[in-house]
């Protein structure tokens, strides 16, 4: 298996999941972006692959005897800052969430009130702020940085 971003091989983990529901995964630190493991289930599966630079989530089908190759898209990042009504940081509130592959997404924010949540794969992605009381459904695209700004919270 190979894998690329923006043409480029790059070290990878994957997870792969067949019809049947046969999950298997390897990990790749090569810096050509392949790896070599044992047999794997031939056929349609559903692959996730990640690197720092991005992500991808698909259905591919494993071909017999054939390499396979995975292009990345460039994932996206959200960033924020919980404040007060008073406009003071809001420190050590949780951000949690969904990304629109499904994925459970979230960051703690600091000292400042800020959050980053990183490498979250493109689609529809839906976060809660504390105890859910304020929601916030986002069409995320790969490889940009969205600034939800201050978010007043309770």
């Amino acid at each position: 298996m190979r894998v690329t971003n923006l043409g480029a091989p790059t070290a990878f983990d994957i997870g792969c999941q067949s019809p049947d529901g046969e999950s298997f995964g390897t990990s790749s630190r090569r810096s050509d972006g392949t790896y070599v493991s044992g047999p794997l289930p031939y056929g349609e599966v559903t692959c996730t692959v990640s690197t720092s630079a991005g992500a991808a989530r698909g259905v591919t089908r494993i071909p017999q005897h054939a390499p396979l190759e995975l292009a990345l898209e460039p994932a996206a990042t959200i960033v924020g800052r919980l404040v007060d009504r008073a406009g003071a940081p809001v420190r050590n509130r949780v951000v949690r969430g969904t990304s629109g592959a499904g994925d459970d997404i979230g960051d703690l924010t600091d000292e400042q009130g800020a959050f980053t949540i990183e490498s979250v794969l493109p689609g529809r992605a839906t976060l809660r702020i504390g105890d859910a009381t304020i929601t916030r459904t986002l069409d995320l695209v790969g490889g940009n940085r969205h600034d939800l700004g201050a978010i007043v919270v309770e």
